[in-house]
């Protein structure tokens, strides 16, 4: 069995079981206006309604990452029309990739599409182990598209373009990097792009600070604290290599607990003081707490620690921002 294989087999129950919890699938899954808003009926999300090509306004390819959201909650709560937006809306995307595997007219090219293709790598790693032959049939459609968008995104003159711009201020843009190409790679079973995840790895575990702070913008931004952590676990599960695995459930126990620090007796994470707090969406809507990825990383890491800590803290949270 090739070990890209037997990773995937060794992961899934981690992908699967930390999600399927009533937790989330009684009070997060079961309400889709929770997993994407403004949606249209041809898969377009966001500002991304309504683009036609031509337009001076760019489209964003990073607005489809929500797919795997829809997809996972339709799988895991038997919903067969949230199950196909999701796939309606990943399809979407794909079908503005260009024959070099990018997203020609995507606006901030290289990290709008590492979104895509970290959401399109995991859903299609869920959808490849359905019981289902449409699904699977699905999954193996995306295959080498997301193979051609990961190689396009490890291509040298595409990784070294702004990086002091694009890259190096943001600590959670490391991981999910890392994330897209090693999910990719276990899809794929491409070993370059296992390299070029775990390199992306390497650099983003020598950023935290003393005391747990991935850095964004210089200090510490407690949504973005989260969501590098999601994207860090997501990369504790497809990395081949122990050691990086031990690296990474050492950073992940450190960066905790700044964010947790943030966590009131409600189980809201106060934002004051936050690097990026004030920052604007694509949208032009203000940023909001990324419960959505924050939520499933304490339950995951519930399961990676051992820890049950974790899953209070998420009962917590769940109660404060989803109520019954």
């Amino acid at each position: 069995m090739p070990r890209s294989c037997l990773f995937l087999l060794l992961s899934l129950p981690l992908l699967l079981s930390a999600e399927p919890e009533a937790l989330l699938r009684e009070r997060f899954y079961s309400q889709p206006r929770r997993l994407v808003s403004r949606v249209g009926d041809d898969g377009a999300v966001s500002v991304n309604r309504g683009w036609k090509p031509g337009r001076e306004e760019p489209f964003y390819i990073e607005q489809q990452r929500y797919a795997v959201d829809v997809i996972q909650a339709g799988l895991l709560t038997e919903n067969e029309p949230l199950l196909r937006k999701g796939i309606r809306i990943l399809d979407w995307g794909f079908a503005r990739q260009g024959p070099e595997g990018n997203f020609p007219g995507s606006g901030d090219p290289l990290h709008s599409s590492s979104f895509f293709v970290e959401a399109s790598a995991r859903a299609a790693l869920l959808l490849q182990q359905s019981e289902r032959k449409e699904l699977q049939a699905k999954a193996l459609s995306w295959k080498p598209k997301i193979h051609a968008a990961a190689r396009w995104m490890i291509r040298p003159e595409e990784r070294q373009r702004r990086p002091h711009l694009d890259l190096e201020p943001y600590t959670h843009r490391y991981y999910l990097r890392a994330a897209a190409l090693l999910q990719s790679a276990t899809l794929t079973e491409d070993p370059a792009l296992f390299r070029a995840g775990d390199a992306y790895l390497q650099e983003a575990l020598k950023l935290q600070q003393p005391g747990g702070i991935n850095p964004e913008k210089g200090g510490l931004d407690v949504s973005y604290q989260g969501v590098g952590i999601f994207y860090a676990q997501l990369c504790w599960l497809h990395s081949p290599l122990p050691a990086r695995k031990q690296e990474l459930e050492a950073m992940m126990t450190r960066a905790w607990a700044p964010l947790l620090a943030k966590l009131d007796e409600q189980g809201l994470i106060q934002t004051e003081g936050s690097s990026r707090a004030q920052e604007l969406g694509r949208s032009g809507t203000p940023k909001r707490v990324a419960y959505r990825l924050i939520l499933p990383a304490l339950l995951r890491q519930s399961r990676i620690s051992q820890d049950p800590r974790y899953r209070e803290l998420a009962q917590r949270m769940t109660d404060a921002v989803w109520p019954e």
